[in-house]
């Protein structure tokens, strides 16, 4: 019994996979009408607002597969809290404080970070002098 099961099931097999392959085929990228990929579209940085592009100094010696969820939500809170202080001073300085407006104005005070820094090749999260 097993082994005319065999058959039948690598064609049935067959058929679900080209007929998924099919399906997939039929999709077609939109296109400008030169015939380009239509890239338009609504895009934003707003979550990484606050990740800095090589692991910063204070990071020294982690690695990103070191942030899990709750070392990044830590990462995240302190992040926020600097930008919430700085928000008032947009456009000035420490010592004078242009009056910006009221911080809820800025949509990056809430960002999301995914990572904790940019630069991931190579593992120090730095990037390489370039030879003279």
């Amino acid at each position: 019994m097993p082994t005319r099961l065999v058959p039948v099931l690598t064609v049935a097999a067959s058929l679900l996979f080209g007929a998924s392959l099919s399906a997939q085929s039929k999709f077609a990228a939109p296109r400008t009408p030169w015939g380009d990929p239509d890239l338009q579209g609504s895009y934003s940085n707003k979550d990484e607002n606050g990740t800095p592009f090589e692991r910063p100094a204070d990071l020294a010696g982690k690695n990103m597969s070191d942030f899990g969820d709750k070392e990044m939500a830590a990462l995240r809170k302190t992040r926020r809290a600097r930008a919430q202080a700085g928000a008032g001073r947009i456009g000035g300085s420490e010592e004078e404080d242009t009056g910006a407006g009221p911080s809820h104005w800025y949509e990056h005070l809430d960002a999301t970070n995914a990572q904790p820094w940019f630069v991931f090749e190579p593992a120090d999260g730095q990037i390489p002098a370039i030879p003279a």
